[in-house]
């Protein structure tokens, strides 16, 4: 018995030990990424939601912070582009700053620029800077409606002939699959594989 129940404790410590070197690989341009989750979200009709919860578009995540003076300035662009195409694109601002430093920030930046932001935004993000490869920001990536990495950009690509072109690619493509019978699970973000919230807490 007592054997036995070293065998187990040494098999549960080496699960341990190898949970312990799980590392989360940032996704890349073409890849294909699950319909991952979104928390801590504000401005939004929930808290939590997911990239599939804006289905059917072009979806741009756009990393900020309060404190960058360049990724502040392009909301009321963002907020133009996406009226522009409404149906068709989502921006959602990403940052790792804090719920009630977030909100504390646009109850000021609404009543400066006298307008309010349509944009979900995900506040105290641990996720999703870590699932794509950047340096800088303002800093953006743009996600097919069937979950495909289609660009990770500066602001510079922020303007209507780059969104224009890109989601006449998205038709195409779709036209493409639909020509050629893909199978239905193409269409839409794949499910998860894995629990990347709980990935994350054991890799930290």
């Amino acid at each position: 018995m007592k054997k036995l129940l070293c065998l187990i404790g040494g098999a549960m410590l080496a699960m341990s030990a190898q949970s312990q070197k799980i590392s989360i690989k940032p996704f890349d341009i073409n890849d294909r990424i699950p319909d991952l989750p979104l928390t801590n979200v504000i401005n939004y009709q929930d808290t939590v939601a997911s990239l599939s919860s804006f289905s059917n578009k072009l979806i741009i995540l756009d990393f900020w912070t309060t404190h960058c003076g360049p990724c502040i300035a392009m909301f009321p662009k963002e907020e133009a582009l996406q009226k522009a195409n409404a149906g068709k694109l989502q921006f959602i601002l990403v940052t790792f700053d804090g719920t009630e430093k977030v909100n504390k920030f646009f109850h000021t930046w609404d009543s400066t620029h006298n307008m309010h932001l349509s944009m979900p935004i995900v506040t105290h993000d641990r996720l999703l800077r870590r699932l794509f490869k950047f340096k800088y920001i303002p800093h953006y990536v743009w996600i097919s409606p069937n979950g495909k990495v289609l660009a990770q950009t500066s602001d510079k690509f922020i303007n209507q002939a780059t969104i224009t072109d890109i989601l006449n690619q998205i038709d195409t493509e779709h036209a493409r699959m639909k020509k050629q019978n893909w199978p239905a699970n193409m269409y839409g973000f794949p499910r998860p594989k894995f629990d990347f919230l709980k990935i994350l807490k054991i890799a930290e």
